[in-house]
């Protein structure tokens, strides 16, 4: 038995739930800073102080979140399609529950829970600090719409949720279950936990079913509380991990050991902290060479934009050391994005030996509230859809317009012409700007993919942000559908693996010596 016992909650790479985090996935690509946009831009708010909100005005923010997914939420389709289920008709289940809150603190919930269902890692409700943090750093880059989001009046109204909000996040997200399930190749298995828990529950056990519900089918109720992933290889939902939140402290579990024996019973929750449960390796750039073989190994954790001047010194000096190597695997599975500019910036252009032409297609709903940052980017190239073999059938409605956002890269003569292969390492939590650099390497042969599907939403720009009259919480949303060369929403297909391959629980090496033995 463990004397100490070890607290523990489950935070995936690509579930961005820490305020930290969440500042790190700012996704910059193809933002081009427009001033000679024709209309002005402002903000809905009231002078209601949000302490002294009621059911008048907290009807009102729900019925403006309500229009602005309404008319400018690019996923409603793409989430009937993968989830089963369509946001709008909730409708009128979120305004009964509305209708019964008496508190800021219940009313919140209801939003969270709402915002939670729209299933899109990009769309979220800001914390009070993460406002401050986002006003600060648009109205530093001059990036406008977005700075103008981020009021004075926003930002001070914003304070008063500060305890309200982490008080619910941490309800929500800091407890875990005693026995920690994580999904692993189709099953829900116990692979870690505090106190005696391999005693209790077994290490490798397999969750069969909550209150006596098969787990597939339990976990798709689970919308409003966690992000829902797809397993393309196995075509069923399922949630990362299985926490408190998601069926209560008291859910009973049917569990099954190793050896095949089953048994209903409670496991309990804890409060927590962090827990990776795939053996990242803990640096942000790690590096590996095998001269004898002539091969080389790149880690990139995250493409935050504050690392791509930090990070450049040591990647040229590290491609400077392996120029006349015949393989490069870089691997950027966890990396849940950051800023374009750092692929091209950090490995791209030092790698590349020829030019290429990275085409992008944006479809962007025709909401008003959308095209204030669709203009501001300066994307005004239309496409016609006919000349696509497919596209999403709302694509082809006057719900949307579709843009051509193709753009040139150029190698550059004075770096390093690197002639060997390159191998791209994924995995499901690659997302958004790294999801961006998949769908490069995949679709201009730049790197053979190896690993499994990615985590989508990488075809993109920053996502908009519109602010609750009332409340002045801001809400963060997806700007656009960003389509696949073939026309497909990546947010819906992701990036499916040159190779694909499966590494067993915990062992991050293995797809290393698979890319070694294999190579392209």
């Amino acid at each position: 038995m463990q004397k100490r016992m070890k607290i523990i909650i489950v935070i995936f790479v690509i579930i961005i739930v820490v305020p930290t985090i969440l500042f790190n996935a700012l996704y910059f690509g193809f933002f081009r800073n427009n001033s000679e946009v024709e209309e002005p831009f402002s903000i809905y708010i009231t002078d209601v102080d949000p302490k002294d909100m009621g059911p008048e005005e907290w009807l009102e923010d729900f019925n403006i979140l309500y229009e602005m997914v309404r008319d400018n939420y690019p996923y409603l389709w793409v989430k009937n399609r993968t989830h089963g289920y369509d946001w709008l008709p909730l409708k009128d289940y979120y305004l009964d529950r509305i209708s019964a809150v008496t508190t800021n603190e219940e009313f919140l919930a209801v939003l969270f829970d709402a915002v939670q269902a729209l299933q899109n890692l990009h769309t979220h409700i800001l914390s009070p600090s993460q406002v401050y943090q986002y006003g600060e750093l648009y109205s530093e880059l001059e990036m406008h719409p977005y700075a103008d989001v981020f009021t004075y009046e926003v930002e001070s109204a914003n304070a008063y949720w500060y305890t309200i909000y982490n008080n619910l996040y941490a309800d929500r997200y800091f407890y875990a279950l005693k026995a920690l399930p994580l999904y692993d190749q189709g099953q829900y298995v116990l692979r870690d936990g505090v106190g005696d828990w391999v005693e209790e529950y077994g290490n490798g056990s397999v969750i069969l079913a909550v209150n006596g519900i098969p787990i597939d089918e339990a976990v798709k109720s689970c919308y409003e509380k966690a992000y829902l992933n797809y397993d393309f290889i196995r075509e069923k939902l399922y949630l990362p991990s299985i926490n408190a939140v998601h069926f209560g402290p008291e859910a009973t579990f049917t569990i099954q050991n190793t050896t095949g024996y089953s048994t209903n019973r409670t496991i309990g929750q804890t409060y927590g902290t962090y827990f990776n449960p795939w053996n990242y390796p803990g640096d942000r750039l790690y590096t590996q060479m095998w001269p004898e073989e002539k091969t080389a190994y790149l880690h990139i954790q995250s493409f935050w934009l504050d690392f791509i001047e930090e990070d450049n010194p040591f990647l040229l000096s590290f491609y400077n050391q392996i120029n006349n190597y015949d393989h490069l695997i870089i691997d950027i599975r966890g990396n849940g994005g950051g800023s374009t500019n750092y692929m091209i910036q950090n490995i791209i252009n030092p790698l590349a030996n020829k030019d290429f032409l990275y085409k992008n297609y944006f479809a962007f709903r025709t909401g008003d509230y959308v095209q204030y940052f669709r203009k501001s980017a300066n994307i005004t190239e239309t496409i016609a859809t006919d000349l696509f073999d497919y596209l999403p059938p709302e694509v082809l409605t006057d719900n949307f317009d579709l843009y051509n956002t193709s753009w040139p890269i150029s190698a550059p003569t004075d770096q390093y012409d690197f002639d060997g292969e390159i191998s791209l390492l994924v995995d499901k939590n690659v997302y958004s700007a790294a999801e961006t650099f998949a769908v490069f390497c995949k679709q201009t042969d730049f790197a053979t993919v190896y690993g499994t599907y990615t985590g989508g939403d990488g075809i993109g720009m920053t996502p908009l942000y519109f602010v609750l009259p009332n409340s002045k919480l801001v809400i963060r949303m997806s700007t656009l559908m960003g389509l696949n060369v073939n026309g497909y929403a990546n947010e819906e297909v992701r990036t499916e693996p040159d190779v694909l391959y499966e590494s067993s629980f915990g062992n991050w090496t293995e797809l290393i010596d698979y890319v070694k033995a294999n190579p392209p």
